[in-house]
């Protein structure tokens, strides 16, 4: 609210030497359309996932293994998990999900087109099933052979199935990458209509490369628009928020997609430059303003960390925030997550003069977990899978061969490699030349991880 009151001030400043008329629909313009980008970034993430050429409906899709730095469609992609999705849309009938029987870790998570975590019942089982998703419309009856009815308050949602590559066993971890494999490839999508004609083919996930269909630099995108090209920016994020797919919508977002739509119109026209100019103004301030939230959203030792992830009620700058930096989060009981940015001095965690990092968990500070934890690099603005001979992205509770001290504590050490340094010690974790950031995942968090309080080991800079 602070923030909001100070960008309203400023947007008064700005036109104090205006006309009272123009200084008063000036500073109107720059707030609105500041709501307007707060509230419904997200939104942009999500719809241009729906539109991007070759983009699909009710069909699964997943990234070919292994993942790499190639990969750039979702903002911090994890390594620790292979990837199923779908776009849903559950407009004309359900869709018909099957999942095999899978004695291993998976999870399930569906989400709007805000980044919301919908909570619709779907949940795993070693069983697995067959699961009818039914959109909030649908007044038909199923057939038998439907092992559960789920119903989604929403035509349009987005889902993804993650399937642990490694799975704790005990106090020790199995290799499953071969059999999340053929897990995913197992699953199916199909429309009801297609099930009754073919109940036990048909609608098999679709694995695809990683270049052709997973490049486009989704963050990067993001801020390259809003900045440079702000009102192209506008114009797509209002298409977006216009469309029948974007729905349901509460009677305040109605009064704002309004106001902004007759505010915009109004600075397309013949001599409101001026207008206009505000309109963008505001976009940029908007954009900052998501970025300095989770920048400084930090609860110790130096990492940001939100209670809130994927259930973010009307906390906007929140919710922006959070699908900007971590597309297709988990909430809070399913995954705890905290990324760093800067070191033990407070500042920018780079990679620039070979310069080296490490974090060491005290024994009796771990993450507690059913899953797994993880540490994965991230290159500095784009928030994308650090490239590196060694092809290596984290170093998590499964690594193989993850060494302890002494102490029982763990130690990674964060440096840059070289060309030829195809293999490094498992505690080594590759980072950038430049810039960069690191993320904490917990999944299956039990224990100060799952109540959100625990705090990591700070980031520390070699001497």
């Amino acid at each position: 609210m602070k923030l909001q009151k100070t960008l309203s001030l400023l947007a008064l400043t700005i036109c104090a030497l205006a006309t009272p008329e123009l200084a008063l629909a000036s500073r109107a313009d720059f707030v609105t359309a500041y709501n307007y980008t707060v509230r419904y970034l997200p939104r942009f993430q999500t719809y241009a996932s729906q539109i991007a050429p070759g983009g699909l409906q009710n069909t699964l899709i997943g990234p070919a293994s292994p993942m790499n730095p190639d990969y750039k469609a979702v903002v911090a992609i994890n390594v620790d998990t292979l990837y199923t999705s779908a776009t849903l849309n559950l407009t004309d009938e359900p869709q018909i999900l099957t999942i095999p029987s899978y004695q291993y870790s998976y999870s399930i998570i569906q989400v709007d087109g805000f980044g919301t975590v919908l909570s619709t019942g779907l949940e795993p089982t070693t069983g697995g099933g067959t699961y009818a998703l039914v959109g909030p419309n649908y007044k038909g009856t199923l057939p038998e052979g439907v092992t559960k009815k789920i119903k989604v308050p929403q035509n349009w949602t987005q889902l993804a199935i993650r399937t642990d590559r490694y799975t704790l066993n005990g106090t020790s971890y199995l290799d499953t990458q071969a059999a999340a494999e053929t897990f995913r490839t197992t699953t199916r999508l199909q429309s009801l209509t297609d099930w009754l004609a073919s109940p036990s083919t048909g609608g098999a996930t679709q694995i695809l490369s990683i270049e052709d269909h997973f490049g486009t630099p989704m963050k990067t995108a993001v801020d390259l628009l809003v900045q440079t090209e702000p009102r192209a920016f506008l114009d797509l994020l209002q298409f977006g928020m216009e469309s029948w797919t974007t729905a349901p919508l509460s009677a305040s977002d109605k009064a704002l997609i309004r106001n902004f739509k007759n505010r915009f119109n109004a600075a397309k026209s013949a001599g409101s430059i001026t207008r206009m100019s505000d309109i963008c103004a505001g976009a940029r301030a908007a954009h900052d303003a998501v970025i300095a939230r989770w920048h400084f959203n930090t609860t110790g030792n130096n990492w940001v960390h939100f209670n809130n992830m994927g259930n973010w009620g009307k906390n906007y700058l929140d919710r922006a925030a959070g699908n900007l930096f971590i597309q297709y989060c988990n909430v809070r009981k399913s995954a705890y997550y905290a990324q760093a940015f800067l070191d033990n001095n407070s500042n920018m965690l780079t990679g620039a003069g070979n310069k080296t990092y490490t974090i060491t968990f005290p024994a009796n500070n771990i993450p507690d977990c059913s899953r797994f934890w993880s540490v994965t690099a991230y290159t500095g603005d784009a928030i994308e899978l650090v490239p590196n001979a060694a092809d290596k992205y984290a170093v998590a509770s499964y690594t193989p061969g993850l060494v302890k001290n002494g102490d029982g504590s763990i130690t990674i050490t964060l440096r840059t490699i070289g060309d030829t340094e195809t293999t490094v010690d498992p505690n080594v974790l590759p980072i950038p030349s430049g810039r960069f950031s690191v993320m904490l995942r917990v999944y299956g968090p039990r224990g100060t991880a799952k109540a959100g309080t625990y705090i990591p080991p700070v980031v520390t800079a070699a001497p």
